[in-house]
């Protein structure tokens, strides 16, 4: 018994347990065919039409590159059997590791120092307090050394936070022009929230590209 996957920008729409795969490459499940809305075919007669066509089993009247075939269709749509998927996506994490810079490789090591930190935090054995202390200040030690050893990655890094720190203002000072929970603040109120925000993010802005 095969399994099918059937897969849309890299998410797993369905998947489909021993279909029926005919001689044109076209995938069947129960006698039933699996489509392709997003073909040029199922664009031009519409979704509507294309379930009215399919619901009435009139395949005749369903234009031929709506019918989804093993392998990448001229859409997008994938559809592979699920061993060909896990073994396209281990080489994927294969490659990704293989493409990684020493110190990004450094980098992810202390952040996993971090998290077997935190889930010693929250544990509730006698040792974890002490356990997370511990682990935290190897972590700490490790991430000065990363900063010293690799500054270009580190101030990557450090811009990146900044960055997301000045998007987070942005968005609080969009939403400071039209929100006040207890309806204290007039409008003139609201616009000087608005640029109080709009001045930490744009301060933000400024310090990571001066780093």
């Amino acid at each position: 018994m095969t399994t099918y996957l059937v897969i849309r920008n890299g998410q797993v729409k369905m998947p489909l347990l021993n279909p029926t795969i005919k001689a044109d490459g076209t995938v069947w499940i129960k006698g039933m065919p699996v489509l392709d809305s997003q073909s040029d075919g199922g664009k031009k007669i519409g979704i509507d039409r294309l379930t009215a066509l399919t619901r009435a089993k009139d395949y005749a009247n369903i234009p031929a590159d709506c019918f989804a075939k093993v392998g990448v269709n001229p859409s997008g749509l994938t559809v592979i059997t699920q061993a060909e998927y896990r073994a396209q996506s281990r080489a994927e994490v294969e490659a990704a590791r293989a493409a990684r810079t020493p110190a990004q490789v450094e980098r992810d090591r202390i952040s996993g120092l971090y998290r077997k930190a935190y889930q010693r935090r929250d544990a509730s054995d006698d040792c974890n307090v002490m356990d997370y202390y511990r682990i935290k200040g190897q972590a700490d030690a490790a991430l000065a050394k990363w900063r010293e050893d690799y500054p270009e990655e580190a101030k990557e890094e450090r811009r990146a936070e900044l960055r997301a720190k000045a998007e987070k203002e942005r968005e609080l000072a969009q939403g400071a022009l039209f929100y006040d929970s207890d309806g204290w603040l007039d409008e003139a109120a609201r616009q000087a929230r608005h640029d109080e925000f709009i001045a930490r993010a744009e301060a933000l802005e400024a310090e990571a590209t001066n780093l």
